[in-house]
């Protein structure tokens, strides 16, 4: 297991001068390095703007997701904000009665179903490459159960495109709301290291326990990976978030509003 991820290091290196990059070179095409047989890729065209970018700066390593993408070189690793085409999307159901997470939201960049007041699941697509153009694709799912001034998470992965992943690390970071992005940490919990592949595309962590939640205020949980793909080198995922919840007071249960 190595280092955890340390999201802010993600979040804060060269933005602006890679937006700036990113205008003045000129666009690829995005081809499927390793493409499923009969299988139509709808997260690379819901990451088509972030894809598009990559390609144009020529990036040598990036990685898409519902928030941005994520790139390194020899500088180190940075971050851009950038929109999906299409938007984040959150919606309150009654119940959940099969596991229908390969199916669900693949054709939207990330998508929030709230169970209840106390139970939550995300799931975002991401999309990876290089200079030559898109490889492959996969989910990010996680559950979130909040019991008392506690979270408890189960995070979930599926393959959808291109060659088998070996994910050096996951975590889920829990993090209070702040001014500043992405908060004040109040926990980072391992998930695994799990490969996916054509045989074995699903992983399925262990529950987490999450810490005890003492300040009055609004946190979310995200979580952050660094994986490798078959025959390529290793890839560092930004934060895929959940939605904000509510633990106001001090002895107050957390909710999802």
């Amino acid at each position: 297991m190595g280092q955890r991820i340390s999201s802010s290091r993600v979040w804060r290196v060269a933005g602006v001068a890679l937006a700036a990059m990113a205008l003045s070179t000129t666009q690829a095409l995005a081809q499927p390095a390793d493409p499923d047989a009969g299988k139509i890729d709808q997260t690379s065209q819901v990451l088509r703007p972030c894809i598009d970018t990559a390609l144009r700066i020529d990036a040598p390593n990036w990685v898409c997701t519902p928030s941005g993408l994520t790139i390194q070189n020899t500088s180190g690793v940075g971050f851009v904000p950038i929109a999906p085409t299409v938007a984040p999307s959150t919606e309150r159901t009654p119940g959940i009665t099969q596991d229908d997470h390969d199916n669900w939201c693949e054709t939207g960049s990330a998508c929030h179903r709230i169970v209840s007041n106390y139970t939550q699941e995300t799931k975002g697509n991401v999309a990876y490459g290089n200079q030559d153009g898109l490889i492959g694709t996969y989910d990010v799912i996680l559950r979130t159960d909040l019991v008392g001034r506690q979270a408890q998470w189960r995070q979930s992965l599926i393959l959808d495109t291109g060659p088998a992943i070996q994910f050096n690390e996951v975590w889920v970071n829990c993090w209070e709301e702040t001014t500043m992005t992405p908060g004040i940490n109040c926990g980072n919990h391992y998930a695994g290291a799990p490969v996916v592949n054509g045989v074995s595309p699903y992983f399925n962590s262990q529950l987490l326990f999450g810490n005890r939640l003492n300040n009055s205020d609004e946190y979310y949980g995200a979580v952050t990976a660094r994986f490798t793909p078959s025959g390529y080198s290793q890839y560092v995922m930004g934060m895929v978030e959940t939605p904000r919840f509510n633990c106001y007071g001090s002895t107050d249960n957390c909710y999802f509003p």
